[in-house]
């Protein structure tokens, strides 16, 4: 399962949202940012995913240590 905001492949335990349980979301502000504009999402989850993986939690590269960089680690 990926998350679509962010692209990260997310587990079973993952946070979702009632209306499109399709998607797993790896943290609050993915899943925040998905339920302000779900359309944009839902339009094109893959492409969605591709242009945000690595902007945000896809390795949690360029955004180290912001809206959740120990959030999601073990």
């Amino acid at each position: 399962m990926r998350d679509p905001v962010c692209g990260m492949t997310v587990g079973e335990g993952a946070l979702t949202v009632a209306d499109h349980p399709e998607f797993g979301f790896c943290s609050e502000h993915c899943r925040r940012t998905f339920l302000v504009s779900p359309g944009q999402f839902l339009e094109s989850a893959e492409t969605a995913s591709a242009e945000h993986a690595g902007a945000c939690c896809g390795g949690c590269g360029p955004m180290e240590g912001s809206h959740h960089g120990a959030e999601h680690r073990a």
